[in-house]
């Protein structure tokens, strides 16, 4: 199993972005994990002089009692394909957001940098909504749409669950009930990769996958949501990556985005 080595936290030093910058600081604490702190200076930033200012003022407010190591990175380009040029240069194992509200499902879709990054994942991601308080993760939840998952893109969620001493719960969302036998199968191989974190799969009905994955995870008081995401290649259902989208949009608790190539 690959441990979680690298952190990225994306700001913007917006309310959302700090938000989500003390959770990933907590979370990288807990983790024992390096963290890189990164701005993405575009056209309209404010002067160095203030961006300087802003990292100032997360030293002194949020990482005054930090043990791990962090380093902030100020770069400049568009936002999304520079966030992903830092997570190959510094073997990021884990990135995480900020999620702003949205005006349009069109904006949720393809206009904001958030879905860019969930579009095409270099790494793991992790997506904070903005209200949403770092409070342990007791309880992580999988969605699955009965795609088999890798052993590569559960290695982030086997760490993470080791380390905070998590118990994970699969669960299934689709409009029709899956065979009895690929139910069993599906149990097997994420149990398989989960081992002693695994405490159960449940086949969970719904129309709307969006709405019932959001149910679901509220009714069982998890604290991280997980989904895998099909990235790359051709995919048989195309709606897989657009869930991925919707539920970083609408969900009230943490998103964590596992690519799956």
């Amino acid at each position: 199993m690959k441990p979680i080595k690298n952190v990225l936290i994306c700001t913007d030093f917006s309310q959302e972005s700090n938000n989500a910058l003390i959770y990933g600081v907590y979370l990288a604490e807990k983790i024992g994990a390096n963290t890189t702190i990164l701005y993405v200076q575009t056209e309209s930033s404010p002067p160095v002089e203030i961006i300087e200012e802003n990292f100032d003022k997360i030293r002194h407010d949020i990482l005054f009692l930090a043990k791990e190591n962090y380093e902030f990175l100020h770069r400049q380009g568009e936002i999304a394909p520079t966030v992903q040029e830092v997570i190959r240069e510094r073997n990021i194992d884990l990135t995480v957001v900020g999620m702003k509200p949205i005006s349009s499902h069109k904006e949720m879709l393809s206009g904001s940098i958030t879905a860019s990054l969930i579009e095409r994942p270099c790494s793991a991601l992790l997506s904070v909504p903005g209200k949403s308080k770092y409070l342990g993760m007791t309880h992580i939840g999988v969605a699955t749409d009965g795609s088999e998952p890798t052993s590569d893109a559960m290695e982030v969620l086997t760490d993470l669950g080791q380390k905070m001493e998590s118990k994970v719960s699969v669960f299934h969302v689709q409009k029709k009930s899956v065979p009895e036998i690929a139910e069993v199968e599906m149990r097997s191989k994420f149990e398989g990769l989960l081992g002693e974190l695994f405490t159960g799969f449940e086949d969970v009905d719904g129309e709307n996958i969006v709405s019932a994955l959001s149910t679901y995870a509220n009714d069982h008081n998890i604290d991280l949501l997980t989904v895998l995401h099909h990235c790359g290649g051709e995919v048989k259902n195309p709606l897989r990556r657009s869930v991925s989208k919707q539920l970083a949009f609408r969900t009230r608790m943490p998103l964590l985005i596992l690519p799956v190539v």
